[in-house]
């Protein structure tokens, strides 16, 4: 089986194995990284593989008016999280008001800004 992940990260055989989604921003493709992971728990085990997304935001530019806004779908990636797999972070540049929040209540997404990512692999 071969399947195009954005970066799987296999440090050794003593420690977690990584799924690390980068893209610039989901947008409508958010679905593809619970997807990808769901792919990843269903082969290898649950698990196996600690899903990451690390973007750089998630705003668009109206041609028009100049104006720079966010698209966000918390919703969404809530439904994602409970019915699909689990992402265990997700870490952004700029991280957009609507999804600061979404740690507060089940299922629990955990948003950081992305210099985080680096202390908390290290701690693993």
């Amino acid at each position: 089986m071969s399947l195009t992940m954005d970066l799987i990260l296999d440090i050794d055989n003593n420690k977690t194995k990584y799924h690390v989604a980068v893209k610039n921003s989901t947008r409508e493709r958010a679905s593809e990284i619970w997807a990808h992971q769901r792919i990843l728990d269903k082969a290898f085990g649950d698990n196996t593989y600690t899903g990451l997304f690390i973007g750089l935001s998630e705003t668009k530019l109206d041609h028009k008016s100049n104006e720079v806004t966010e698209i966000c779908v918390p919703e969404q990636w809530r439904a994602y999280q409970q019915f699909i797999s689990s992402l265990r972070a997700i870490y952004y540049v700029d991280i957009p008001r609507a999804y600061k929040n979404l740690q507060q209540k089940p299922p629990y997404i955990v948003v950081k800004q992305l210099g985080e990512f680096y202390y908390d692999i290290s701690q693993e």
